[in-house]
C-alpha cells in the first residue's frame, strides 16, 4: 500500500518560529519510462542536497530556507513508496522518500517561474544497482571512515564512551545565529575527552569523532562494542519559551518525571526518522531474573553518576530548576551498561547560549564532568555485582 506521511521534524530539533522564506505550495510525482519524476512547485530556487540511506533504501532532501505549505501532498508512485515532509530546522525543511527497490536522482533542474506559474525543482529517480546505491549510502553518511571499536586496543580499566549527540545529516537544534547543536557537542566531548586522558584507570572512547550520522541504536552498539562500563549522551537543548535555561542530567525510566521530560524524550528518539535512518527499535534479548537484576543494577548506577554529575555541575554551571528529570531515552536503553543523557543548556536562552559559545565555560563544564566520571569510577568497586553478571550473560548479546 501507497503511503504519505505528513512529519513537522520542527518539533524534533527547535521548537522557537521558523524564519524559512520560499514556500513549498505543491509536490507532485509522474512516472517516466525508467523511473519516477518528483516536482516540488515553489517561489524560487532553493540550495538543496540529496543523501542515500540505506537499510531500508531511501532518499533525502535537505532543502534551505524553505517551508511546507502543501495543501494536498500527493500519494507515492512508482519508485517512491511512500514519502514524509517536515521543518528540519527554523530556516531548512526535509523531504524522505522510501524506495521501493535501490534508486538515486539521475537529473535535478529548477524552472522559474513563468507567466504567473510558481518556480518547479525537479527531480528524476532512477533505480540503481544495489552496490552502487550502497556506495552513495555510505559516502553520504561516512560509514565508510567509520572506526571499528570492536579492533581498537583497550587500554583497560574503566570504559567511558562518551556520545556526542545528532552529527552528520541531522543538525540538532540551532542558536539565532546558526551554530549547530552537533558541532557544539562535538567540541564539548573532546574537552572533556581531553580533560579525562592521563587518567590511571579510565579509558575514554567516543561513539563518533567527527560530523558524521549515527542512528541512536548505533550508537549502543558502538558502546557495547567499546566495553563500556559508563555511556554520557550530551546534547544541547530547545524550548518554546526563552526564559527556559539551564543543564539538566537524564536517566532511563518507563514513566517520565514531567512532561517536559516526556516531550524531549519524543523528540529525540524519533530523530532517526527525521535523518531519514529509522531503524527497528532496540530490543533486549535477555530475559527472566538474570535481566532484571541487571536492569536494576544499571539503574541505580545510572542514577548514581547522574547525582554525581549533577553535584559536580552545580559548583560551575547553571542548572535547570529540576536537574535530575527521567524518560524513555532509547539512546540509554542498553540493559547492561549505566547511561546518563546531559543537556547542557539551551540554545533557545540567550544567557545559556552564550555561555556554550564561551571557552572559559567550556573548560569549566568539561572539567566539572571529568570530575563527576573520576569521582563515580573511584567509588565503584572493581568488580561488581552488575560487571559479573554482565560477564555472565555475554553470550547472549
Amino acid at each position: 500500500m501507497r503511503r504519505l506521511t505528513a512529519i513537522l521534524f520542527l518539533s524534533l530539533v527547535m521548537l522557537a518560529p521558523a524564519r524559512a522564506d520560499i514556500a513549498v505550495t505543491s509536490a507532485g510525482f509522474t512516472p517516466l519510462e525508467h523511473g519516477t519524476r518528483f516536482v516540488l512547485e515553489m517561489s524560487e530556487e532553493p540550495t538543496h542536497r540529496v543523501f542515500a540511506v540505506e537499510d531500508p533504501p531511501r532518499l533525502v532532501i535537505d532543502l534551505d530556507r524553505v517551508s511546507f505549505d502543501v495543501a494536498t501532498p500527493a500519494e507515492a508512485d512508482g519508485l517512491v513508496s511512500g514519502w514524509r515532509y517536515g521543518a528540519l530546522t527554523p530556516t531548512a525543511g526535509r523531504i524522505v522518500f522510501d524506495l521501493a527497490a535501490p534508486a538515486l536522482v539521475s537529473r535535478q533542474f529548477f524552472l522559474p517561474s513563468l507567466a504567473g506559474r510558481p518556480g518547479r525543482l525537479v527531480l528524476d529517480i532512477v533505480e540503481a544497482e544495489p552496490a552502487q546505491f550502497a556506495r552513495a549510502a555510505r559516502n553520504a553518511t561516512g560509514a565508510n571512515r567509520d572506526e571499528d571499536p570492536a579492533v581498537t586496543p583497550n587500554a583497560g580499566g574503566t570504559i567511558v564512551v562518551i556520545d556526542p549527540g545528532h552529527g552528520g545529516i541531522d543538525p540538532g537544534a540551532s542558536t539565532g545565529e546558526g551554530m549547530l547543536e552537533k558541532d557544539l557537542v562535538l567540541a564539548f566531548a573532546k574537552k572533556v575527552r581531553a580533560q579525562l586522558e592521563g587518567t590511571p584507570g579510565i579509558t575514554v572512547r567516543m561513539t563518533r569523532g567527527d560530523d558524521r550520522f549515527l542512528s541512536l541504536n548505533r550508537r549502543i552498539r558502538i558502546a557495547r562494542a567499546y566495553g563500556a562500563d559508563l555511556f554520557i549522551s550530551i546534547h544541547a537543548d530547545a524550548a518554546p519559551q526563552d526564559y527556559v535555561h539551564g543543564a539538566t542530567v537524564y536517566t532511563l525510566s518507563e514513566n517520565p518525571s514531567d512532561s517536559q521530560a516526556a516531550a524531549l524524550a519524543a523528540r529525540e528518539n524519533l530523530v532517526d526518522e527525521v535523518s531519514g535512518a529509522i531503524e527497528p527499535e532496540l530490543k533486549e534479548e535477555v530475559s527472566g531474573i538474570l535481566a532484571d537484576f541487571m536492569r536494576r543494577e544499571t539503574k541505580s548506577f545510572s542514577f548514581a553518576f547522574a547525582e554525581d554529575l549533577i553535584g559536580s555541575l552545580s559548583a560551575k554551571v547553571r542548572m535547570n530548576a529540576h536537574p535530575h528529570r527521567y524518560a524513555r531515552f532509547r539512546v540509554l536503553m542498553a540493559h547492561d551498561i549505566p547511561s546518563v543523557l546531559l543537556e547542557l543548556g539551551y540554545l533557545t536562552n540567550s544567557n545559556d547560549t552564550k555561555s556554550l559559545l564561551d571557552p572559559s565555560w567550556q573548560e569549566e563544564a568539561s572539567r566539572a564532568v571529568a570530575a563527576a566520571i573520576r569521582e563515580f569510577v573511584s567509588t565503584q568497586p572493581g568488580e561488581t555485582a552488575q560487571s559479573q553478571a554482565i560477564g555472565s550473560s555475554s553470550s547472549t548479546q
